[in-house]
């Protein structure tokens, strides 16, 4: 992995979806769903992988939120590249295990 030098990506705070159909509000269930089991997986792990999601609604007249993604802090609990890396590399697995199409 190489560290980007762009400073507009230099931030502790991330959030992502690796979903193909992610710009698809047909597909907020689905994707929230195998998101929250991703995420379920990575707390049972030892150590546990503790992160979030976060959902929004695509244009502001949608009446409810029909976008989701992961949403990882690497400010709080992972501090260091090896740290980082060991975090998105569990997170790699669940989300080839999820069985969802990802994003080329």
């Amino acid at each position: 992995m190489q560290r980007n030098n762009d400073p507009a990506f230099a931030t502790a705070l991330t959030s992502f979806n690796p979903f193909k159909g992610k710009d698809d509000g047909s597909q907020f269930g689905v994707m929230n769903g195998a998101i929250n089991a991703i995420l379920a997986g990575l707390a049972a792990e030892t150590p546990k992988m503790y992160l979030r999601s976060v959902t929004w609604r695509d244009k502001k007249t949608d009446t409810a939120d029909n976008r989701v993604g992961f949403r990882i802090s690497t400010h709080a609990m992972y501090n260091n590249f090896e740290q980082i890396d060991h975090m998105f590399e569990r997170l790699v697995v669940h989300v080839n295990a999820s069985g969802l199409e990802q994003r080329a």
